[in-house]
């Protein structure tokens, strides 16, 4: 199947309305709002924690690089 640049133009306008109604009605649901500004508030704390152990991970990396240079 070939997907040409209208035909996902469509579908990313129909993703877009499906999203919006899904959020349309989460917001009916009782606690829903807090519910996702929880999630959201995970997840960054969640991202930020990812960084931090990345950071972590290229400092031992390099650490490791000079130490076996200079022997």
């Amino acid at each position: 199947m070939i997907f040409d640049d209208e035909f996902m133009q469509k579908a990313m306008i129909r993703i877009d309305e499906l999203q919006q109604e899904t959020i349309d009605k989460a917001k009916s649901i009782k606690g829903a709002k807090e519910y996702i500004e929880k999630k959201i508030e995970l997840y960054e704390r969640d991202e930020e924690l990812r960084k931090s152990s990345k950071a972590i991970q290229i400092e031992e990396a390099k650490l490791a690089d000079e130490f076996f240079e200079a022997s």
